[in-house]
């Protein structure tokens, strides 16, 4: 890889190059000055073979001997003159007269550095050290280190590496580099509400390899956006006026539904008559699911994914998630082949009873350093919205109206889980199905 030779172009005779890669399907040499040359059109360098050398004082091509490489990349040491540059070197036409290039030692043979076995495609038998450079990139891209990977590939230059193996490299250093910023984007989405942003953040984390615990909290999450979502669909066409309160003959307030409109519920309460009532998350009042003797009037957005929760089977991650998290499994083979397979990625249950484990933060948060509640100045810290929390301990605490929880990550102290007098919540359970 990377040898110095001669092709013989059409226009312009013999010309000084370097390989850079050997096809072994096709039999021909990808060169620095043209790819795709057959062995015909090339010629070695080898040591003590004629070559025809320029020298500049007498301005005249000069017989010399090739006698070892020189000490600079693409220069030879003659036994006129050391260091010569291949560019002032020519190969020695010994044809027959009338028949050129048919008798110039190192024409038609194989370059060194090259594997020239069709059935692998990988460099073989490489000059010294390349060996080493291969298995410190093979290395970089096992143990996942970017910035080493990145090293090993500016560095590859030297070593001509093609096909499959550099492909993989390449790939694997973009997803190691992709991976920080996905990761983030992806906790930004969590805290918001934007569904779309949500599940597009989320493919683009399990192309990148984000951990499969990161992805099935962040599947939970869009679950929850997504079971809030209703679409008000009278067959009548007609408006509807929302309810002050959960009834259907109570007064009504000036804001109305249209049909076809989406929007998100925060609390949903059955009333009399078995009618399912709906609470407007942005507080604007209340809508219901059907009224008797008019029929259905608002739907779920997402009916199908409801149903199967409600039925107790237990949901795996999309399909385009795990469709794309495999592909990213099967892309990490090549580094660590004697890994097992990439497990399933679960869905998560339905939300739980307060117990120890992993929690979103749905709003900021206060961390203390005891289980009591405590003045502005005690606070250890304030944590974000979207911030995943591990919570060691949780304890109910009815003298203030709270169910607090103990954690060790990202902070060391207790903060509320829920307000037991009004049920504002802080952090969600995260809890998997098996």
């Amino acid at each position: 890889v990377g040898e110095s030779c001669f092709y013989k172009s059409t226009s312009q005779g013999w010309i000084p190059a370097s390989a850079v890669a050997f096809k072994a399907f096709e039999g021909t040499y990808d060169l620095d000055v043209k790819p795709g040359v057959g062995m015909d059109k090339i010629c070695r360098i080898t040591l003590g073979m004629l070559v025809e050398y320029h020298s500049a004082s007498s301005q005249q091509w000069i017989t010399a001997k090739v006698l070892a490489k020189g000490q600079d990349a693409g220069t030879y040491d003659l036994d006129c003159k050391n260091g010569v540059h291949v560019s002032r070197m020519r190969p020695v036409d010994n044809s027959a007269a009338g028949v050129p290039g048919t008798n110039i030692q190192g024409c038609g043979t194989y370059l060194p550095g090259f594997d020239t076995n069709p059935g692998h495609l990988a460099p073989a038998n490489m000059f010294p050290n390349d060996d080493a450079k291969l298995e410190r990139l093979r290395k970089a891209v096992a143990a996942e280190d970017p910035v080493e990977l990145r090293n090993r590939m500016e560095s590859t230059s030297a070593l001509g590496l093609v096909g499959e193996e550099l492909d993989h490299a390449s790939h694997q250093l973009w997803i190691l580099e992709a991976r920080p910023e996905a990761q983030r984007d992806l906790q930004k989405a969590m805290a918001g509400k934007d569904i779309g942003n949500l599940q597009m953040c989320l493919e683009a984390a399990a192309i990148v390899g984000v951990p499969d615990h990161e992805l099935e909290m962040a599947s939970e999450r869009l679950w929850q956006l997504k079971a809030r979502q209703w679409r008000y669909c009278a067959s009548d066409g007609k408006h509807l006026d929302l309810r002050k309160d959960p009834d259907v003959d109570g007064q009504r307030i000036h804001r109305k539904l249209n049909v076809g409109q989406v929007f998100e519920v925060s609390e949903e309460k059955v009333g009399p008559q078995g009618i399912n009532y709906l609470r407007l998350a942005d507080g604007s009042g209340w809508a219901f699911e059907a009224k008797p003797g008019v029929g259905t009037l608002c739907v779920r957005v997402y009916a199908e994914e409801h149903a199967q929760r409600q039925s107790g089977v237990k949901q795996h991650i999309s399909h385009t998630i795990a469709d794309l998290r495999k592909q990213h499994h099967n892309s990490s083979k090549m580094a660590k082949a004697s890994a097992s397979a990439a497990p399933k990625l679960a869905a998560i249950s339905e939300q739980s009873d307060d117990s120890p484990g992993a929690y979103l933060l749905v709003d900021d948060t206060a961390v203390t350093p005891t289980a009591d509640l405590c003045s502005d100045r005690d606070i250890v810290t304030t944590l974000r919205q979207g911030t995943v929390v591990n919570v060691l301990e949780v304890v109910h605490r009815s003298d203030v109206k709270r169910i607090r929880g103990r954690i060790n990550n990202p902070s060391r102290g207790w903060i509320s889980l829920v307000d037991t007098s009004g049920g504002k919540r802080w952090a969600e359970k995260q809890s998997y199905l098996g």
